[in-house]
């Protein structure tokens, strides 16, 4: 039988905030013009090892790892700028509170662990993009959700899913999620052609479409991070170390990176459901990778 070895009790030296807005509908863009800088800033300066958000409405709460060696020292730092962009308006207020890890939902301790370094790479890109002056907000013309179907696609083949796995991950999903909404068949057909063609893309690290002046090269570093972290979540699903099983946890990933990404829970319950449905009730096997065009997503635009 494998065992986790000991290691220290890392959510014990997990910090939370709540940050509470006047206007909940400017939580994101104060999310991508000040929160996300403020976070990459104290990381970049070694005050923290990592940090994350969760959008919990009408607040946001913000989690960070201090540094060996700087304890309460960045504590009061990041107070300080909380406090900063309340006296400036920016934001309600905030209050410190405790962060209890979902440890058990996403395979235990080692889960947990791995859960939080793509938390942390997946909250940077995803304050990252959504500052980007291209970015519409969610809704027409809006590519956050194609994006998250190819960053989920590229996690669970990093996790070693083949087709009719990833159709598991994506009902569990849509269990997590029911009640899709209900649209016109013409516009369903579409629907499943594009999400087959997101779902068969090839977006791995050597694919044209994520070199540098590519379609999605600014998705490179995003897309590495979740294949990564689909790979190190099958071997330790492999080697015994997950205390869940390892579709129940990717389907997790999937459910938090939709919250941290702004999909309206309507967009999330119509992806999973029609995703299983191209996976697991067309009973198509995927034979060739098939080319994808973002339009507008060009990774030299700002």
């Amino acid at each position: 039988m494998n065992h986790a070895p000991e290691r220290v009790r890392e959510d014990a030296l997990w910090h939370q905030v709540t940050v509470n807005f006047a206007d909940y509908s400017v939580a994101e863009h104060v999310g991508a013009v000040h929160i996300g800088p403020i976070m990459t800033g104290a990381e970049t300066a070694g005050r923290t090892r990592a940090w994350f958000f969760v959008r919990k409405a009408p607040c946001w709460r913000i989690r960070f790892l201090v540094a060996h060696g700087t304890g309460q020292e960045t504590v009061v730092f990041l107070h300080e700028r909380l406090d900063a962009l309340r006296d400036g308006g920016h934001i309600a207020g905030w209050a410190p509170t405790i962060y209890e890890p979902e440890i058990h939902a996403f395979g235990g301790p080692l889960g947990m662990e791995l859960t939080h370094r793509l938390f942390h790479v997946d909250s940077r890109h995803v304050l990252a993009y959504l500052g980007r002056q291209d970015v519409p907000p969610t809704g027409h013309g809006d590519q956050r959700r194609e994006l998250s179907v190819l960053l989920c696609s590229m996690l669970m083949r990093g996790a070693g899913q083949d087709w009719y796995e990833q159709g598991d991950v994506w009902a569990r999903v849509a269990g997590i999620r029911p009640d899709p909404p209900d649209i016109p068949a013409e516009r369903m057909n579409r629907l499943e052609a594009d999400l087959r063609r997101l779902m068969t893309v090839d977006a791995g690290p050597t694919s044209p479409l994520l070199r540098e002046n590519g379609p999605l090269a600014f998705l490179t570093e995003w897309a590495v991070a979740f294949a990564e972290a689909g790979q190190r979540l099958g071997g330790l699903a492999r080697n015994g170390l997950l205390t869940r099983g390892l579709r129940a946890v990717l389907a997790h990933q999937i459910i938090f990176h939709w919250n941290r990404l702004g999909l309206p829970y309507t967009v999330q319950s119509l992806i999973a459901h029609t995703a299983k449905t191209v996976v697991l009730d067309r009973d198509e096997w995927p034979t060739t990778m098939t080319p994808l065009r973002l339009p507008g997503a060009r990774g030299d635009r700002k």
